[in-house]
């Protein structure tokens, strides 16, 4: 009798496994299984591949294109050392670094503890002064640069009491320096004074410094060019130059040197730099220009023109990023039909067919007289002057009919300007690679949203989805209770 009970219990046991609920519940459980097993395994690759996802909006945690191709051409070792406390590392300048290290094994990064260490920094400071915390060194070998914390942020001053951050320049400091480590040369900029020159806005020449370059000035009246001279900058003089000055500037260039000349359109009659200018086969047209069209111009003032830009390495980036350059009361530069065979003059930036000359500058009037020189002008052209016989050698001039697109409001607002200046100076200096790369933004835009707007985002949010949710959920009990 209890064998029966046994046989009749293992039947029973038996037809169980071959039930509904059965199958479906091995089946859960074998998707449930598999389920685990997939997940154990992408965890397990992705451990191992270090991707990550920029999702922020001006792209804080990437680095630029141009970055990329520096990093990837290095010939040496290069050590970024990041002096911070123990444990207080900054996250967004961490993340930054790491993209350099992810994509390089040549670079290297290392946190340095001052406090720990005081003894560290004194190998790259004069005088015994104190490297803040937040800085970072860039070393290679024995050439090294020093990037103070401060440099790593863009600030607003407008409220002198409390400044606020509005940008990272962490790419821009970092990148710069590892250029410098890797070339080992520091480019000398020269500014001519004497003249009422106008000086360079406080941003150009943090930014100038970031980008490797030396600034000095000279007197020539007083002086002669200056031996460790590598660019000559003449900044809208508001005074002729003497023949004396202009005979030094020329042999100067006639040696292979190089130099950006700048001139408002408000300055006054300058012959003797006239002269210097026909020499290199190009003239300032003494006129206002006036853009026709709408498209070129901004802020509803034709004054205020956006140029074309040419083909060159200069204008380049600027054209590959869409960062326009903003050219307030520009003159136009005239290539001379007469000129010596050995110059090549190439348009920088152009007004467009419609834009026209206003040659009475003491009138306010921007009507189109009949009498009015027609465009295209040239606003910005670069010339050089190759050395006969020598493949190599050869003179570099810039030349702006505008020295206003750098002042600090338009600097502040517009990239491209700052930018056309700093890739002129990198090509004057034979750079390969421009270094024109934006501050990333940290401003954050508040999303304003009226009380309809709010009430329908509550209604979604606090009754449709948990609605949803419940829906779902209910119709999969009733659907798994009638199995």
């Amino acid at each position: 009798m209890r064998f029966i009970n046994l046989k009749a219990l293992n039947q029973k046991i038996i037809q169980s496994f071959n039930t509904k609920n059965f199958r479906y519940g091995g089946y859960a459980a074998l998707l449930t299984v598999i389920a685990v097993a997939i997940l154990v395994v992408l965890n397990l690759v992705a451990e191992q591949v270090p991707f990550k996802l920029d999702l922020s909006k001006n792209k804080i945690f990437s680095l630029s294109k141009q970055t990329y191709e520096i990093i990837s051409d290095l010939d040496r070792e290069i050590t970024i050392y990041a002096l911070y406390e123990s444990g207080k590392e900054t996250n967004e300048i961490t993340e930054i670094l790491k993209k350099y290290t992810d994509h390089t094994k040549k670079i290297r990064l290392k946190f340095v503890d001052p406090n720990k260490n005081p003894g560290f920094t004194k190998q790259y400071t004069k005088d015994n002064e104190n490297l803040s915390l937040g800085s970072l060194i860039v070393e290679s070998g024995k050439r090294f640069k020093v990037i103070p914390a401060s440099n790593l942020y863009n600030f607003d001053y407008s409220n002198p009491y409390q400044p606020s951050v509005t940008s990272l320049a962490v790419e821009q400091c970092v990148t710069g320096a590892i250029m410098f480590v890797k070339s080992g040369k520091m480019p000398v900029i020269y500014s001519l004074e004497g003249h009422g020159e106008e000086r360079l806005p406080f941003e150009i020449i943090k930014q100038l410094e970031t980008e490797n370059y030396e600034l000095k000035s000279v007197n020539l009246y007083t002086s002669e060019m200056p031996e460790d001279i590598d660019i000559l900058l003449i900044n809208s003089p508001q005074r002729d130059l003497t023949v004396s000055e202009v005979e030094k500037i020329r042999n100067f260039l006639s040696n292979n040197g190089r130099a950006i000349i700048l001139i408002d359109l408000l300055t006054g009659d300058l012959p003797n730099l006239q002269s210097l200018l026909r020499s290199y086969g190009i003239a300032l047209q003494r006129m206002a220009l006036v853009e026709g069209d709408s498209n070129h111009y901004i802020q509803n003032n034709p004054l205020w023109i956006q140029p074309d830009p040419g083909t060159h390495q200069i204008v380049d980036s600027l054209v590959s990023d869409k960062m326009p350059v903003i050219m307030p009361v520009a003159q136009g530069i005239e290539v001379l039909d007469v000129k010596k065979r050995s110059l090549n003059i190439t348009p920088l930036l152009t007004t467009s067919a419609s834009a026209w000359g206003k040659t009475d500058l003491n009138t306010t009037s921007l009507e189109k007289t009949k009498d009015a020189p027609q465009g295209p002008f040239n606003i910005a052209v670069a010339v050089t002057d190759q050395t006969p016989g020598e493949e190599t050698a050869e003179s570099k001039i810039v030349v702006v009919g505008n020295a206003m697109f750098l002042a600090s409001e338009l600097i502040n607002s517009i990239p491209g300007n700052a930018n056309f200046l700093i890739n002129s100076f990198g090509w004057l200096q034979d750079q390969k690679v421009n270094l024109s790369i934006k501050p990333k933004s940290l401003l954050t835009l508040r999303l304003n949203i009226n009380f309809f707007q709010t009430l329908v985002l509550s209604g979604v949010v606090v009754i449709l989805i948990p609605l949803g949710v419940l829906s779902a959920g209910l119709i999969v009990w009733l659907r798994r209770r009638h199995l």
